[in-house]
């Protein structure tokens, strides 16, 4: 023992190695099938692969270092200390959120995370407002608080705004007995099981809402009129956003800038990787200045 937890000397692993497919493998231009394996590579039994392995030590370590005798180890509840330390760099880059003082938790799957929050901010009996068609999954874990689902009316780019002030300005709490709701369960990105994804006005409007009714002044502080609306994104889909769907024949010079796009996001490094980026629609994150909103992703 050292220092109350284990030796790494006595973990039965030396290193760890895998070997997982090339990043080419799936091209990304169509058909987007794999590489057929030639003839040479069915006699070598050679398919096109890259490695890594993880030693037990690491030389000169540091934060963001992986190795066996720290990943192996017990750990806190955030997670080996580079896991965190990526996430809060991905977070950063790719939600870009709109105030400093945010956090990353980890948990067993957005299932999960969802279910925490559940307990977290509803009591039984409460009203959470939901999207007019929502995602079934996500139901069973606030309908044993015996809440009422407010359903907010849909279009091709996800809730109304209109129709969510109209709900929030004309609830009256002794003719539904229920307080005005104070959670907004939302997928904007390929919403299920709609298909609708929601833009950054379209945001910037719903979170707007929120404000107005949630507790803040337009001066952005707190007089707590109401309590707060927080906005839960559940987002599995996000990064696989890939932009509206343009018909050749149609359009030819809209067509012409949906292919540069393409074109852009294909290359390798860091050129690619901007092109990709910039082009996914801003998070409820990007637009959020109260720290009102909890996302949910999928790793």
């Amino acid at each position: 023992m050292a220092g109350g937890i284990p030796s790494p000397e006595y973990f039965p692993f030396e290193s760890l190695s895998a070997n997982v497919l090339a990043v080419d493998t799936m091209p990304l231009d169509e058909p987007r099938v794999p590489k057929k394996p030639t003839m040479l590579s069915w006699l070598w039994k050679q398919v096109p692969t890259t490695s890594f392995t993880i030693p037990k030590y690491v030389s000169n370590p540091t934060p963001t270092t992986i190795s066996l005798a720290t990943s192996l180890q017990y750990q806190a509840a955030t997670g080996p200390p580079a896991l965190p330390l990526f996430l809060r760099e991905y977070v950063s880059r790719v939600y870009n959120p709109g105030y400093a003082d945010w956090d990353v938790l980890l948990n067993c799957g957005a299932t999960d995370a969802w279910g925490k929050i559940v307990f977290m901010l509803m009591e039984r009996g409460d009203a959470v407002l939901v999207e007019e068609w929502t995602y079934p999954g996500a139901e069973n874990s606030f309908l044993p608080l015996e809440t009422e689902m407010v359903p907010i009316k849909m279009d091709g780019e996800g809730v109304l705004p209109e129709h969510m002030e109209h709900v929030l300005s004309t609830w009256d709490e002794e003719k539904r007995g229920r307080r005005r709701p104070r959670v907004f369960y939302t997928i904007p990105t390929g919403q299920n099981p709609t298909g609708a994804t929601m833009m950054g006005d379209r945001k910037k409007e719903i979170y707007e809402i929120c404000v107005k009714y949630g507790g803040f002044s337009a001066s952005h502080m707190p007089h707590r009129a109401y309590p707060d609306i927080i906005i839960c994104e559940d987002e599995p889909y996000y990064c696989l956003y890939t932009g509206q769907w343009t018909p050749k024949s149609r359009d030819a010079q809209r067509s012409a800038l949906a292919q540069r796009q393409i074109d852009a996001e294909k290359k390798e490094g860091k050129e690619g990787q901007e092109a990709f980026l910039k082009a996914l629609p801003p998070t409820y994150l990007t637009v959020d200045y109260q720290g009102r909103v909890i996302r949910m992703d999928v790793s």
